[in-house]
């Protein structure tokens, strides 16, 4: 058996339940002897011999890890040196966990670090390394501080960056975070490495190490019921249901307004914005889910555009708005289709016109006096960023015209803040309704877990709102592959109408831009961002290129790798983060009828 499949063996097994007749009582004592009868030959007379386990030294399951070092995002650094006790009285543990800030479970894990070191016993230490940031790059010292803050950390733990992602070599066929290594501290030995485990699994497995370390016969298998959750997927369903609150949009102090939610829907549904009778409503339609249930958008003049149409219903929960991220907020969003010359093919100084001859009275009564827009002289018909005529106004000109197109989508924002819906079905199971799924459906509620749908899909909108290489079909009119958020990073740093411009109303609120590189690394090549599934049964065709008509159809692409493989062009390598699962009819049919209870 080559080395390979060895390891691959090795963590099929080490991740597989047990059943109670395999318990590991003889295993046990015979490690147990290794471990304590013998001594510790790196402790002599009561103090340690060495200042590291000598080598061999590799990062696998069974074996003595290098003494890696990583930056604590301080100037200082964490190394596993510092948490070696050879001469500790009784086992003890240092668990590793490698986590990505965008991860459901990598989240879960680090809100409930205390439940998840419980079986490993007192005295153990924790340390955490945080691969990748928010939006899937590499973790910087900026997304270490917000990861910080947001989960404090408890007594013995140590959080720390690996943008090199040095345990990424235990990834051998299962490809969900976070990665767990119980390491003995006498040793420095990685007592055993799980990989996507429920926490059901991970408190067998480490229950069993501890029992080992101590010379203690295993503890029996747990038996669960079949596609029962556990105790983490339960509370991440929970944390799935329908919010019953609007997020704050600080960036626009009318977000909130009725007066301008009336104004937007207004502008919303009229298509004298555009060049040829195409208005936001036209891609946005009501009665299909606020998509238009094509591939990709059509515009002025029936052009085709290179994507399909994302529904407006949720924006108000993203952080980043298009496939490619390229707005901040709801009403930079909307500002975008106006002057896209395949969308509405227009201008903003159309529109400025346009609201003054059509809306002047509901647009002073929110946001104030118009300029004076009769001097054709200052204020021509037409003309964007580029044109002659509008690099030819006055720079206080500009600015007004600016002013008023910003409002333009801020009332727009408004009014797509208040698209709501009722709860679905999974909601009502999630708060207690048993009824509220078929068999079927709870089934495929199992699998979204099971196969690391819920590392992406979390949260209140089952999005992680980040960015992803997932190998889906480009839908460019050129058939060229789609280049995704490598773009989008510089024009949402670029565009003057961010949430962090002259014409948000909170030009302060910038973290989210501070954390995005100055210039855009080769991993942001084809990444897309994860779109929410809430309604997603209603929002087809699906992906970014809108090639899929089905939504098995998009589960079989998660599922197999080799379909992924056949994609062409694409841009980017693949996620790493995309394993493959089990993609016989009877899986694929449960996830899907999950994915219609949405």
């Amino acid at each position: 058996m080559n080395r390979r499949a060895l390891l691959f063996s090795l963590l099929l097994s080490a991740c597989a339940p047990r059943a109670p007749s395999l318990d590991a009582g003889a295993d046990a004592s015979a490690d147990a002897s290794a471990d304590a009868g013998n001594g510790n030959p790196h402790c002599v007379d009561g103090a340690p011999s060495v200042a590291y386990p000598p080598e061999p030294h590799e990062i696998i399951d069974n074996a003595v890890l290098p003494d890696l070092a990583f930056d604590d995002g301080a100037g200082g650094s964490v190394r596993l040196s510092q948490f070696f006790e050879p001469c500790a009285p009784r086992p003890k543990f240092l668990l590793i966990r490698q986590l990505a800030a965008w991860g459901g479970p990598s989240q879960w894990h680090a809100r409930n670090t205390a439940r998840v070191v419980r079986e490993l016993g007192p005295g153990t230490a924790v340390l955490d390394l945080l691969a990748l940031g928010r939006d899937n790059l590499p973790a910087t010292a900026v997304e270490l501080r917000a990861w910080t803050e947001r989960f404090a950390p408890v007594v013995g733990q140590r959080v720390a960056l690996d943008p090199d992602y040095r345990l990424r070599s235990l990834y051998i066929g299962l490809r969900q975070l976070p990665i767990l290594v119980a390491v003995d501290v006498r040793t420095m030995r990685a007592s055993r490495v799980l990989i996507g485990q429920d926490q059901h699994a991970v408190d067998e497995a480490f229950a069993r190490v501890v029992a080992r370390a101590e010379g203690r016969p295993a503890p029996p298998h747990q038996e669960h019921a079949l596609h029962a959750l556990s105790d983490d997927q339960w509370d991440m369903l929970r944390m799935m249901t329908l919010p019953t609150a609007r997020p704050p949009s600080p960036s626009n102090r009318y977000a909130d307004d009725p007066r301008a939610a009336r104004l937007g829907q207004q502008l919303f549904e009229d298509a004298s914005f555009s060049a040829g009778g195409v208005s936001c409503a036209s891609c946005h339609q009501s009665s299909r889910e606020f998509t238009d249930a094509r591939p990709v958008g059509l515009g002025v003049a029936f052009a085709r555009g290179g994507r399909n149409t994302p529904t407006v219903r949720f924006g108000q929960h993203t952080r980043w708005l298009f496939w490619d991220g390229r707005a901040d907020s709801l009403w930079s969003q909307a500002l975008g289709p106006v002057e896209n010359p395949v969308e509405m093919r227009s201008t903003r100084l159309h529109a400025a016109h346009t609201i003054a001859a059509r809306y002047r009275a509901e647009y002073e009564a929110v946001f104030g006096a118009l300029p004076e827009l009769s001097d054709a002289g200052r204020f021509p018909l037409e003309g964007k960023p580029g044109d002659p005529a509008w690099e030819a106004m006055a720079e206080a000109d500009r600015l007004a015209i600016n002013r008023v197109f910003a409002n333009f989508g801020k009332a727009i924002e408004a009014y797509e803040r208040t698209l709501v819906f009722a709860p679905s079905a999974v909601d009502r199971y999630a708060m207690g309704d048993e009824s509220a799924l078929t068999t079927e459906q709870k089934a495929g509620l199992h699998h979204f877990f099971a196969n690391g749908c819920a590392q992406c899909h979390h949260g209140p909108m089952l999005t992680d709102d980040s960015f992803h290489n997932i190998a889906m079909p480009s839908g460019q009119q050129d058939m060229s592959a789609d280049r995704g958020w490598i773009d989008g990073i510089a024009q949402v740093r670029d565009n003057p109408f961010n949430a962090a411009g002259v014409f948000s109303d909170a030009p302060t609120d910038r973290a989210h831009l501070d954390r995005l590189p100055m210039v855009a690394p080769e991993r942001a090549l084809g990444l897309m961002h994860t779109p929410g599934l809430r309604g997603v049964a209603r929002t087809g065709p699906w992906g970014h290129g809108g090639r899929f008509t089905r939504l098995s159809d998009v589960v079989l692409h998660y599922a197999s790798e080799r379909l992924r493989s056949e994609v062409s062009p694409r841009a980017g390598e693949e996620d790493l983060h995309l394993g493959s699962f089990h993609s016989d009819a009877q899986t694929i049919r449960e996830l899907a009828l999950f994915l219609e209870a949405l």
